[in-house]
């Protein structure tokens, strides 16, 4: 899966832009919105991107209206955890909405593993790269 080089993209929860700025270096033509609910961090972001014209920054919580699409693609990174069931399946929602068709979503996020084997697999690999 792909998208344009000059794709819309949409990166909710975005704080100071790194997930972004990631996006930045591998599509250098494509148009960046972030929306975050925090000033201070989206200025982080602004200094981040100072002096480029293909972003846009909006200050907004993600219960707030999305920005009007369609987008290529809307990620987010450690952010949507945040929010309560129902709250993200309004998310979500709203984001299948303003996604061009074939348009892809990207939610990163880190989930502990509740199963045993996998923190003996864990184990396994620390002791033996140890020895």
């Amino acid at each position: 899966m792909s998208v344009p080089e000059n794709a819309k993209i949409l990166d909710l929860g975005a704080g100071t832009g790194l997930l972004s700025a990631a996006i930045r270096k591998d599509l250098p033509s494509a148009h960046l919105t972030l929306v975050d609910r925090s000033v201070s961090m989206l200025d982080q972001a602004v200094s981040r991107f100072s002096g480029d014209e293909r972003m846009n920054i909006h200050v907004a919580d993600l219960g707030d209206p999305l920005p009007e699409g369609p987008f290529d693609a809307v990620v987010s990174g450690l952010a949507i955890h945040h929010l309560t069931d129902d709250e993200k399946k309004r998310l979500f929602a709203r984001i299948h909405v303003i996604l061009s068709s074939g348009g892809l979503f990207v939610n990163v996020e880190q989930v502990s593993a509740p199963r045993p084997f996998f923190l003996s697999d864990v184990t396994y690999s620390t002791t033996r790269k140890a020895c």
